[in-house]
């Protein structure tokens, strides 16, 4: 498994925001192109590291949660401190 920094940033993101986390977007990352961000979604979400949402009307992301998987990952990798 080979992730990104942009898939780790969306995954600590994703830890530090709780359970219910839903705000990411394209203009979360400055400097980081909108398709690079839902690349990285994509990816996140076929590993099963995260489960997504998108709205069909413009794209947007609803509601992004990150799964047991992905929350195992980042405390073995020690990317985020409790």
């Amino acid at each position: 498994m080979n992730l990104t920094p942009l898939q780790i940033d969306i995954l600590k993101l994703l830890a530090m925001q709780g359970r219910n986390a839903n705000a990411i977007q394209r203009t979360s990352f400055p400097g980081v192109l909108g398709d690079n961000v839902n690349d990285a979604i994509y990816s996140l979400r076929q590993q099963n590291f995260i489960t997504a949402v998108q709205s069909k009307a413009n794209d947007d992301w609803l509601a992004l949660k990150i799964t047991p998987d992905g929350k195992s990952l980042i405390n073995q990798m020690g990317w985020l401190v409790n």
